[in-house]
């Protein structure tokens, strides 16, 4: 299973530009040379898509490798769609919107990464109930 963060913004220069400076002032660095705002452009999403099957930039922290944001950026549902369908969690004083499972689970299997789709068969398994594995 996966460990890390993913996070899916809506795709506009302020909202990347906003992400990208939580993401470093948290000391986090993108594993890839990419500027975020850059995907803005639905046009070099897709570029990227299908030249480097680019689905997520990652951003970890270079002395802690179990600190890590993937930012998905691949063709997939809708950020405010999954913001309508999200259940909130209260974390201290803060209300925070976490993906419902079944949209979790969805999300996996669009990404197709083996990593992805062993994560989205366990999420199916525990929702049924069953532990083997």
């Amino acid at each position: 299973m996966t460990y890390d963060l993913d996070v899916v913004p809506e795709p506009t220069i302020e909202n990347l530009q906003r992400l990208e400076a939580v993401l470093t002032g948290l000391g986090l660095v993108a594993r890839i040379p990419v500027v975020l705002t850059s995907l803005a452009d639905a046009a070099e999403r897709r570029r990227l898509l299908d030249e480097r099957n680019l689905r997520a930039v990652t951003f970890s922290d270079p002395s802690d490798p179990l600190r890590e944001i993937d930012v998905l950026i691949s063709p997939g549902p809708e950020p405010a769609a999954l913001v309508d369908g999200a259940i909130r969690l209260t974390l201290g004083d803060v209300s925070v919107p976490v993906i419902a499972l079944a949209d979790l689970i969805a999300l996996k299997r669009g990404a197709g990464r083996p990593q992805d789709l062993d994560d989205a068969d366990l999420l199916e398994r525990l929702v049924r109930g069953g532990h083997g594995g």
